[in-house]
C-alpha cells in the first residue's frame, strides 16, 4: 500500500482543540490527518453567517481561555490569528430590556 496513506496520528475533529492538537503533533514531526464532518474547521471557535446578513462568533468568549504559550509555540500570528477583543457584551432579552456588561455600559 502507498506510504501516502500512512499516518502517525489522525484526529477526529477539526475543532479549535483537535486543531491544536494536530498542530503540536506536526510541529513534533508526525504525518496528522484532520477529519471533519463540515466542509469547514474551527469548531466553537468560528464565525459564520446563521442568518442572512447576521454573523455569530458562538464560543468566541473561548478565546479567553486560549494559553498564550500556545500562540507563541505554534507561532499562531503568522497564521493569521488576529483576536478581536470586544470591549463590551450585550445581550437583548425577550421583554425589550437587555444587558450590557463593560465600560460601555456607562
Amino acid at each position: 500500500m502507498s506510504d501516502i496513506f500512512s499516518y502517525d496520528a489522525i484526529v477526529i475533529g477539526g475543532g479549535h482543540n483537535g486543531l491544536t492538537n494536530a498542530a503540536y503533533l506536526a510541529k513534533a514531526g508526525k504525518k496528522v490527518l484532520v477529519l471533519e464532518q463540515r466542509n469547514f474547521v474551527g469548531g466553537a471557535a468560528i464565525t459564520e453567517e446563521l442568518r442572512p446578513g447576521f454573523q455569530f462568533t458562538t464560543f468566541s468568549y473561548a478565546l479567553s481561555l486560549l494559553r498564550p504559550e500556545i500562540v507563541q509555540e505554534l507561532d499562531l500570528v503568522r497564521h493569521g490569528f488576529m483576536p478581536l477583543l470586544m470591549r463590551s457584551h450585550f445581550a437583548p432579552m425577550q421583554n425589550g430590556d437587555y444587558f450590557l456588561l463593560g465600560p460601555d455600559a456607562g
